[in-house]
């Protein structure tokens, strides 16, 4: 039989058949591609099918004549791809029957004691079907890349040739050797040279322990290397690739699963109709509790899924009621249930377990929340937009990685220059860094310290791909906070899957759902303001708002109420979908990005938003304040973003029902304040009618405490201009309060140190603590106004 080239990995369901008649078929090298399912019975084969289709069946009639035969027309009734279905039997078929079965749609049938000699039939047939199946673009990518890979094998020889005979004359280039060697058994068995890889990684290790031992002037051994190359050469001749094999298992399209919702929330079901997009399956709502009940007691109505109020108003029909009639039908598999409370009751709560309720929750809930919580019990399974970035100097096995992941949907980017990494960190943004330990100029594991040592990669999933000995390695990587390592050469199917549990698994640990509330947490927003910075086209405005006074409101109203503010609140955030992202910050702080909009605009905007929620919440008293800031590339960060706007915000605090005030760029320079500390009061006097009558702020201390507790309090945003004070101050030293000041800030603030008396130590010292002037008593006041203020204007 002519060898077929099979374009996917076939998807086999076995229903209802012996483990040995399973394992039979898996042992046949004709069964080395399928991807096999197994249940043990109808109901569990209807799950399966209702999530998938698949290409083959096959069935044991000894499960349930009738069943079998339902199942098989239903599978033939919604296949958009016709498959091919097989059904066993153990006891003699009479004609009429075996008619009804071809007729439903089974392509074969065999008798239980000749199966295991039909199996080969089965799986001709299999690859009959799967071989008019069209070629899939992934495949003629990597076979594109193998042919470029292999027109590079004569040039990867003289490359060797060459570094053997410079080390004949110069045995210290042996370091050169050895990597090249170690590139070519990282990427050869990738593109099916096993045999190549096997040969350069174990001369790879003997090189490192002639390195160690500090023999590799050793002439005898050094002609060992001949042989070796010309190994390589034969082995290069024999290639184990399989086009076939090149191929990646395309995602089977399932059936979306139904969830049905029934609550007379109007507003409610508002929301969810407008966010149900953002979701892997049909939401269909109900606000008729009757046209509900109606509905479910149609036997053909069955949502995977059911969530339901505890009662509606208006109706004496409860949420139990509902979901006692979808029990009683008794579908296989049945329904997930949940329940929504409209207050707690520990009582409720126990009738839904007793009734097999998996979810309960207490209105007012997210909808994000809730939505995520059912595409879960669901069992949707999506990758999300992700991106990996790969530092390995070796461009064909970064050609392959790139390919091999962008079959899954994964965005890949690679770089051979480590010099260039941060700034690639930086622009690209990646979730996974796939880094290579051994590269020309940077030791790897050096790397890995280096981007562990930088807070804005805390989360960044790092895995180590390395040629190099399993053991060692692994230890090494784990131990400087790797998070995965992969040996060299990879191969395809398993480099897939390890990426797809990592981004299901591990990813998810940094989801952007925060809490209760199914906004994006501070970890997104700081993400975001970065990108935001990053991307110099966009006009991005942070507002910040909370609610005003909220620790006294929460001890008046009790945590409780305090939850289900927050929680309503987010909720009319995710109404309010013009904008860009909104994100619970803390307590009762949330944020939100305004894209390209004018700011007035966007102040108007808060203001509806926010009056709003005051006049739905009328009863609750509330006020909120609000600060917009434009982000511009002034910012030196997300963190100082988010500092001015908290600060804008704490300076805004008013007890009226909506305050917002938007921060401008040279808001903190118009800010023009001396400080005087001096226990001096004739001359505090003095210096404070000057310095007024120069248009300034004026702020006068008597002592170094007191001045220290009140500057502490102050944000950055709110530092004076200048602080002039008294060496020798009656309780403290001023040098030593200078030196907690810049302990506390990050800016400096400049600063003129008055004395009676100064020594040239005095001075020096002074001087390295960034003071400006050390100006000796009695002075010239009207110098002193002129220097000064010639120091406030250049902070203007």
């Amino acid at each position: 039989m002519e060898s077929k080239v099979k374009t996917y990995s076939p998807h086999f369901l076995c229903v209802g058949l012996s483990s040995f008649l399973v394992s039979e078929i898996i042992a046949r090298p004709e069964a080395s591609d399928i991807v096999l399912d197994f249940c043990k019975n109808i109901p569990d084969a209807k799950e399966k099918i209702s999530l998938a289709a698949y290409d083959i069946y096959l069935f044991d009639l000894n499960l349930s004549w009738d069943a079998v035969l339902d199942l098989v027309r239903s599978i033939r009734e919604k296949e958009k791809k016709k498959s091919l279905i097989c059904v066993l039997y153990d006891v003699s078929i009479d004609e009429r029957k075996r008619k009804q079965m071809e007729a439903s749609g089974v392509d074969v049938l065999i008798p239980q004691d000749e199966a295991k000699r039909k199996i080969p039939l089965i799986l001709d047939k299999m690859n009959w079907r799967v071989d008019a199946l069209p070629e899939s673009p992934i495949k003629k990518a990597l076979i594109e890349l193998k042919k470029e890979y292999d027109k590079t094998i004569e040039q990867k020889m003289a490359s060797l040739r060459e570094l053997y005979h410079r080390l004949q004359k110069n045995p210290d280039q042996i370091h050169d050797f050895v990597a090249l060697i170690h590139k070519i058994s990282g990427s050869a068995g990738s593109y099916g040279y096993a045999n190549v890889s096997t040969l350069c990684k174990n001369m790879v290790q003997e090189i490192n322990e002639k390195i160690a031992a500090g023999s590799t002037q050793d002439s005898v051994w050094l002609s060992t290397l001949q042989p070796f190359i010309e190994n390589v050469k034969e082995a290069f001749k024999t290639s184990t690739f399989d086009e076939g094999q090149l191929v990646f298992q395309p995602t089977i399209e399932a059936k979306k699963p139904l969830l049905y919702l029934v609550d007379n929330d109007v507003d409610f079901l508002d929301l969810l109709e407008r966010v149900k997009e953002e979701f892997s399956f049909d939401l269909q709502v109900e606000f008729d509790p009757q046209k509900a009940f109606n509905k479910l007691s149609s036997q053909e109505f069955n949502p995977q899924g059911l969530v339901v109020a505890q009662s509606f108003r208006g109706s004496n029909l409860t949420g139990f009621d509902l979901i006692d009639l979808q029990i009683q039908k008794q579908i296989s598999p049945p329904s997930t249930f949940t329940m929504l409370l409209d207050h707690e009751s520990l009582d409720v709560r126990l009738e839904a377990a007793k009734k097999g309720i998996s979810y309960v929750f207490r209105k007012p809930v997210s909808v994000y929340v809730l939505l995520r919580a059912m595409e879960a019990s669901l069992k949707i399974q999506t990758l999300k937009p992700t991106r990996i970035l790969i530092l390995d100097d070796d461009p064909d096995f970064c050609n392959f990685v790139v390919a091999v992941l962008s079959d899954i949907g994964v965005s890949a980017t690679a770089i051979q220059d480590s010099s260039n990494l941060f700034k690639t960190l930086e622009e690209y943004d990646p979730q996974i860094l796939m880094l290579d330990i051994m590269l020309p100029n940077h030791d790897g594991f050096n790397l890995l310290k280096t981007i562990r040592q930088d807070p804005l990669y805390k989360n960044l999933i790092i895995l180590i791909v390395t040629g190099g000995d399993p053991s060692d390695t692994s230890l090494k990587a784990y131990s400087e906070d790797a998070d995965d390592v992969l040996f060299k050469p990879l191969d395809k199917n398993i480099l897939q899957k390890r990426i797809t549990n990592i981004i299901e698994r591990r990813l998810s640990l940094y989801e952007s759902s925060a809490s209760y509330t199914g906004l994006m947490s501070i970890n997104d927003l700081m993400e975001e303001l970065n990108a935001c910075l990053r991307n110099k086209e966009e006009e991005t405005v942070l507002s910040l708002f909370e609610v005003n006074n909220f620790n006294e409101w929460v001890q008046k109203n009790g945590k409780v109420a305090a939850k289900d503010l927050i929680v309503s609140i987010s909720n009319q955030l995710h109404w309010a979908a013009d904008y860009l992202k909104t994100f619970w910050y803390k307590s009762s702080l949330f944020a939100i990005l305004f894209n390209r909009e004018p700011l007035d605009s966007i102040e108007r905007k808060m203001d509806d938003l926010l009056f709003q929620i005051v006049q739905s919440k009328r009863d609750l008293n509330l006020s909120f304040n609000c600060s917009l800031v434009p982000i511009d590339r002034t910012f030196e960060n997300a963190s100082k973003i988010l500092q001015t706007a908290e600060e804008a915000l704490y300076e805004v605090r008013k007890d009226i029902p909506v305050n917002i005030v938007c921060y401008k760029p040279d808001q903190r320079a118009s800010k023009k304040e001396v400080v005087f500390i001096d226990s001096d009061e004739d001359l505090l006097k003095i210096l404070k009618h000057a310095f007024e009558y120069q248009g300034l702020d004026v702020k006068v201390y008597k002592e170094g405490g007191e001045a220290l507790a009140d500057l502490t309090q102050r944000s950055e945003n709110q530092l004076p201009s200048l602080i002039i004070m008294e060496r020798n101050l009656p309780d403290m030293d001023g040098m030593g309060l200078l030196i907690k000041l810049k302990n506390r800030f990050r800016t400096t603030i400049p600063t003129f140190m008055l004395t009676v008396f100064s020594s040239d130590k005095d001075i020096e010292e002074g001087i390295k603590q960034g003071i400006l002037e050390y100006i000796t008593k009695p002075f010239n006041i009207s110098i002193l106004v002129e220097k000064a203020l010639r120091v406030v204007e250049r902070k203007k």
